[in-house]
């Protein structure tokens, strides 16, 4: 994991996306597909996914996508200091339609990754004012399809595929300033790049995380919507695909003021998709400790809050609060 990357002492939620804002607008410039526009990065909903041609040597950073990359930029209509990016869904798309196995690729290859994502802040819509100020800042799109946790990648995902990195910091140690124009570019490894046409990304999250004070306490349940069932011959099935899962949090003695962002987020969304990282600690490097393991990877999840979630007087009273959040099944 890179050195400037934050690494969480609790789980933390990703509560508020400056892509979803209604005065958040896509820049020109970027590559897409009919039925597949980059528009779709405005809506919360995974089924409306951005399909880009590999290769844009037009872009502010042609050197990073004129080899395959593909980038996506956004006015954000204000200055922002984000501190939280994801990509969900990525998946790569072959020149007949069907999707790439990245399963079985990474597994013949050993390679830890399938693509890297680069963070851009700029003071001006074409990425020439204020760049130098803001260093990129980079996540490493793993494999997030584990075969033992749901169907290769050559079928769209159901559950949700999140790749993410905290920082406070950009790449060079120097800190994260506020910039109104952000741009995100996204770099397949090379191993990839002749099997591939296109690429296919379910949403963009660009902003901000709230950590778990620690003296909360939290329940991951990891449930499936599939039973099983006996055919007509006799044989029992059973369907593997992970259809959907819920976190559950439930807090005691919470101060009031540690809870504040997210009572701001509840009383001023409405539907607001949230992003769920509950083993998002330790930091990999103590005790050999997997960044990418299958549990770590199961405990990511994009959806939205229980419709049940509210903030009343017990909260501020008692600091006992609970809600669920419920995956956004494609």
């Amino acid at each position: 994991m890179p050195d400037y990357a934050y690494y969480p002492k609790a789980s933390v939620f990703l509560i508020q996306n400056y892509v979803f804002s209604t005065t958040s607008l896509i820049l020109p410039g970027y590559y897409e597909f009919p039925r597949y526009p980059a528009a779709n990065m405005q809506s919360p909903m995974r089924s409306l996914r951005w399909r880009s041609a590999k290769g844009n040597p037009t872009s502010p950073w042609g050197d990073l996508t004129s080899s395959g990359g593909i980038w996506i930029g956004f006015d954000f209509g204000k200055a922002v200091i984000p501190n939280a990016v994801a990509v969900i869904d990525l998946a790569f798309v072959k020149s007949d339609g069907t999707y790439f196995d990245m399963n079985a690729f990474m597994e013949g290859f050993s390679v830890s990754a399938e693509a890297y994502a680069y963070l851009f802040g700029a003071n001006s819509s074409d990425f020439t004012v204020g760049y130098q100020d803001m260093p990129p800042v980079y996540i490493v799109l793993s494999n997030l399809l584990p075969s033992t946790l749901a169907v290769p990648r050559t079928q769209a995902p159901q559950a949700s595929r999140v790749a993410l990195t905290y920082f406070s910091k950009t790449n060079d140690g120097s800190t994260v300033t506020a910039h109104r124009y952000w741009g995100l570019v996204i770099q397949p490894i090379n191993e990839v790049l002749s099997s591939i046409a296109t690429l296919e990304v379910g949403n963009i999250w660009i902003g901000q995380r709230w950590e778990v004070p620690v003296d909360m306490k939290v329940k991951m349940q990891s449930e499936t919507h599939s039973k099983a069932g006996t055919l007509d011959s006799g044989a029992k099935y059973f369907d593997r695909r992970r259809r959907g899962r819920q976190v559950s949090v439930i807090t005691s003695s919470a101060s009031t003021l540690s809870m504040q962002p997210f009572r701001n987020m509840i009383e001023s969304s409405d539907g607001c998709p949230v992003i769920a990282d509950v083993y998002s600690f330790p930091r990999p490097t103590v005790g050999g400790g997997d960044p990418f393991s299958p549990e770590k990877l199961e405990g990511r999840l994009y959806g939205y809050l229980d419709g049940r979630t509210s903030w009343d007087q017990r909260t501020v009273t008692h600091g006992r609060f609970s809600f669920s959040i419920e995956e956004a099944i494609a």
